[in-house]
């Protein structure tokens, strides 16, 4: 028998989300004036301990193979630094005889690429490197491959950056022989060029060949001269000229695996004259309150899940179909709360996911509210303590969630949408799933009773 919806899904519970649905089209409709301070301000503050604890955990995973790597070129740069001394002296007495000046030093920041579950992920960044590290707005952010993108804000410890594949990229190229110059920029989100670059502004007497190196110019004093952009696969007409198409090595997204019925009891599913109905733990004896306790530990649940998803989940292979432990958590605080509270939790989490992928402001708070909503609503009209339902709203919501961020962001389209919703989004959804219907068989019994009854 499912349970009724006048208990869960009160007028109160309405308003609440339609506040937040209205809170976050106000959030996603923000100029970049106001976005800007609020998701720097989010990350100096709440999120500040979570970014902390994901970028330990990925020098963590990089240490070992660093040390390998460090050893390696320590013994390469010692032979190499015993020619050094001379070949200094006669640099320094070569450019004084041609009347120049000291050569200008470079320098690099090293920093970890903090990735988010979110479809627009590959469009920002945040990296772990900030005003701290001297980092500064519109600084080049490389890679060993070549260019990945610009700074756009900086806060005290971390960065976002813009890639290569955001819409609104752009940069000066050049040729590796000099004899080509022109404007970089993505490709377009329709066709097999998606994820390219197009050097545009070539005139049409110049023909680009294929293979040919494309560096950044230093033109415009953003990018420095001779970062690796790409290589021409191909060529294409356009109305000022030849644009020559830029393969771009794919961002390594993963740089940086049971189920039976439930055997609790079903419990009290109905309503009972002298009070409302309650859920009955398992090894409880009905009518016994429900421990305060168990509450607690349903907490300490979900605060370990979203420990999970800055920590271990960069672990977990492809950063696209690797689980989102933190919307599992808000899915499972959900199935046990009421959908005003709910949708409110969905809010908060959406916002603070938006302050980390600031390609999708607001479009994530939206779709958080509507999955936290509908999922508590839907499990008190199709109650079920089943292991299969369970995963299937697992599976559902994070789809939808994915589905609602792709569509409300308008960032991706064409191709790039096809991929996200019927690749990467049911992947991710069945690992997340998969992840879900394992916390519950592990810890079924804590999980076993509603919020707002212990």
């Amino acid at each position: 028998m499912a349970l009724g919806t006048d208990r869960y899904a009160s007028r109160v519970d309405t308003l609440l989300f339609l506040g937040c649905v209205a809170l976050s089209l106000a959030a996603m409709s923000l100029p970049p004036t106001w976005r800007d301070p609020i998701s720097t301000a989010l990350r100096r503050t709440v999120l500040a301990p979570f970014l902390e604890l994901q970028q330990q955990s990925e020098l963590l995973r990089t240490s070992r193979a660093r040390f390998e790597s460090v050893v390696a070129q320590r013994d390469s740069t010692s032979l190499a630094a015993t020619f050094l001394p001379e070949l200094r002296s006669e640099n320094t007495r070569l450019r004084a005889l041609l009347g120049l000046g000291e050569r200008l030093g470079t320098g690099y920041t090293p920093a970890e690429v903090l990735h988010q579950s979110a479809p627009t992920d590959p469009l920002t960044l945040v990296v772990s490197a900030g005003r701290r590290q001297s980092v500064r707005p519109l600084s080049a952010v490389v890679s060993p491959e070549g260019l990945v993108g610009v700074v756009s804000a900086v806060d005290v410890q971390t960065s976002v950056v813009v890639t290569w594949a955001h819409p609104e990229f752009r940069a000066s190229a050049m040729a590796a022989d000099g004899s080509v110059f022109g404007i970089v920029a993505p490709h377009g989100t329709e066709g097999p060029g998606v994820w390219l670059l197009e050097l545009r502004g070539v005139p049409y007497r110049q023909v680009v060949p294929v293979g040919t190196l494309i560096l950044t110019s230093g033109l415009g004093g953003v990018f420095p001269r001779g970062v690796p952009l790409g290589t021409v696969v191909g060529v294409a007409g356009g109305d000022r000229g030849v644009g020559a198409y830029l393969s771009r090595a794919a961002r390594g997204a993963s740089r940086r695996r049971h189920a039976r019925d439930d055997p609790r009891p079903a419990g009290i599913r109905g309503a009972r004259r002298d009070g409302p109905a309650r859920r009955v733990p398992h090894g409880a004896v009905s009518g016994d309150a429900v421990r305060r306790s168990d509450k607690y530990r349903v907490w300490v649940i979900l605060a370990g899940l979203v420990a999970l998803q800055f920590s271990v989940r960069s672990r977990l292979g492809n950063e696209r179909i690797a689980p989102d432990f933190l919307l599992l958590a808000l899915l499972i605080y959900t199935i046990r709360s009421q959908p005003g509270k709910s949708a409110a939790a969905g809010f908060l989490v959406g916002l603070l996911r938006d302050a980390l992928t600031p390609a999708s402001f607001g479009a994530g708070a939206l779709a958080h509210t509507l999955v936290g909503y509908l999922s508590a609503w839907g499990k008190a009209v199709f109650f079920a303590e089943n292991l299969f339902v369970n995963g299937c709203l697992f599976f559902a919501g994070t789809w939808f969630r994915n589905l609602v961020v792709a569509l409300a962001s308008g960032k991706l389209k064409g191709s790039q949408l096809g991929w996200e919703l019927l690749v990467w989004s049911p992947l991710q959804s069945l690992t997340t799933a998969v992840v879900g219907v394992a916390v519950l068989w592990l810890f079924g019994r804590w999980l076993a009773i509603r919020l707002s009854d212990a």
